[in-house]
């Protein structure tokens, strides 16, 4: 529910004499805990590694991603910076038991085919004898058929397995990947740009949202935040279309001159750029333009110049 991120950067001074941060690197960090303690003036943050190192950082030289954050400032998560999953263990336990007890069912339907009743009282001894003679009988059955002078009744008994429908199974699945807004779709990786863009807006555009704002608070000074200075992300949906949606774009960027020839080339179609920088242009179609000067384009009053 915490990417840790540790930022190296170097104090550098500017022509006007002030210092500033250059940044060179940011590393993704992979604690197996993290310990969080709250001073007067400052938070730190305690960090115990794989190979048992631990380091202790203030939460200024650090930045945190937080994942469905709570009451907790510091930590994302419920309020010890773990996944808040109590409501959806039910449906997990549901479905934990379902898969685990189909096989055990099916096993103990295999076991018990009925019930040889001796009419005559016998002691264990001969019990026993009298249960394998009929065994072996059944044994040696080839036809289905069963010829034996043993006193007795056979009853037959039937043991239906547990059966889980598909419609039951499927509930209690989304039940769980509903929690997290993925669909059975995006899992299985079968699904069509309409579930891929429900997908994209409930899952990674939330985080991207929190990445962006996260890495803005931490790399920008407050002054440099008024001013508008900002950490933007733009994901790329585009080898995701369908060759239908990917012809549409197509269409709309040699329209509108969005993209580059060999955008439309490598990232619609996976061809490979064109040679000796053709690509590097953009087509526009004529049949279009600025609508301020659409009126005098529609009777030829265009600056001839």
């Amino acid at each position: 529910m915490n990417c840790w991120i540790y930022p190296k950067y170097e104090w550098r001074r500017t022509a006007s004499g002030n210092l500033i941060k250059w940044y060179k690197a940011f590393y993704v960090l992979s604690p197996k805990t993290v310990d969080v303690g709250i001073g007067d003036d400052y938070i730190e943050i305690k960090m115990t590694f794989a190979d048992g190192s631990t380091f202790t950082l203030p939460e200024s030289e650090l930045i945190n991603i937080k994942w469905r954050r709570g009451t907790n400032m510091v930590l994302g998560g419920n309020d010890y910076g773990r996944p808040d999953d109590a409501n959806v263990m039910h449906s997990v336990d549901a479905l934990h038991k379902t898969i685990e007890g189909l096989p055990k069912s099916i096993e103990a339907s295999l076991q018990i085919k009925g019930v040889y009743a001796a009419k005559s009282i016998l002691d264990g001894e001969k019990l026993n004898s009298t249960r394998d003679s009929f065994e072996s009988h059944i044994m040696k059955s080839k036809t289905g058929i069963i010829a034996t002078d043993l006193v007795g009744d056979f009853t037959p008994i039937k043991i239906d397995f547990a059966q889980v429908d598909s419609g039951t199974l499927k509930f209690l699945k989304e039940n769980v990947c509903e929690r997290y807004g993925v669909s059975l779709a995006i899992l299985s990786g079968e699904y069509d740009s309409e579930d891929y863009t429900s997908f994209y807006q409930s899952c990674i555009e939330p985080f991207i949202k929190q990445f962006e704002e996260a890495f803005t608070a931490h790399c920008f000074t407050e002054r440099e935040k008024d001013v508008g200075h900002q950490v933007r992300c733009y994901f790329l949906m585009l080898q995701r279309l369908t060759p239908q949606d990917s012809i549409s774009l197509a269409t709309l960027a040699t329209n509108t001159g969005l993209m580059y020839l060999d955008e439309i080339r490598t990232e619609l179609f996976g061809l490979e750029p064109l040679p000796d920088g053709e690509g590097h242009t953009r087509m526009q179609s004529l049949n279009f333009v600025n609508t301020d000067n659409a009126a005098d384009y529609q009777v030829g009053k265009g600056n001839k110049e």
